[in-house]
């Protein structure tokens, strides 16, 4: 038991109370966990619309481009619809496939699909930063820095996805990872403002 003792000058009293001391351990710091992912917000992006292209490219004049056209209006259960029966091997139906279910926020399908995308055609650089946002979605991070890192070596200049990769590092608590991608990214993309920002904020942490 501790006293604590507060004296009142003008009467000269003691007032007097018991207090009791719990000893115990500090909770420990939580784990980083995973950003929360809208997918409106990569949707938003203009690797959206890169995705959308290179698979109405591999389109071409088949049963695809219905499917790709939905997809681009974000109708997704009318891209569903227009995917069903088509050849699930092709890169352009995974690639759409992917996109469609990312949209419907079925991140494990998404995942699925783009993996199949990414293996199909290794340069397929909206399908790997898009498998990135399934995995973190999902919560796994490494996953989504590893897909990501497969964007950046398909397309030196995606700077989504090297700002993708900062988050990532940041959240996990490994500053150093980020800078070293920051100044990668700035390497390929000197004048990007992105970049030159998420050097900033490291620097005046």
């Amino acid at each position: 038991m501790f006293r604590c003792h507060l004296a009142k000058s003008l009467k000269e009293a003691e007032l007097q109370r018991d207090v009791t001391i719990v000893l115990g351990t500090r909770p420990p710091a939580p784990a980083p966990s995973a950003q929360a992912v809208d997918p409106q917000d990569v949707l938003d992006g203009d690797v959206f619309r890169q995705a959308i292209a290179r698979a109405r490219a591999q389109a071409g004049s088949g049963l695809l481009v219905g499917a790709v056209a939905a997809a681009r209006r974000r109708a997704w259960s009318e891209a569903d619809r227009a995917l069903s029966g088509l050849d699930e091997n092709q890169p352009g139906v995974l690639l759409t496939t992917g996109v469609t279910r990312y949209g419907q926020r079925d991140y494990e399908r998404a995942a699925v699909a783009l993996r199949g995308a990414l293996a199909a055609d290794p340069a397929d650089a909206p399908a790997a930063f898009f498998l990135g946002w399934a995995h973190r979605a999902r919560g796994d991070e490494r996953g989504a820095i590893g897909a990501w890192r497969a964007a950046v070596v398909a397309d030196p200049r995606l700077v989504p996805a090297y700002l993708a990769m900062y988050d990532a590092y940041v959240s996990l608590g490994k500053r150093d990872l980020a800078r070293q991608v920051v100044e990668a990214g700035l390497r390929e993309l000197p004048d990007s403002t992105e970049l030159h920002d998420r050097i900033a904020r490291l620097d005046r942490r």
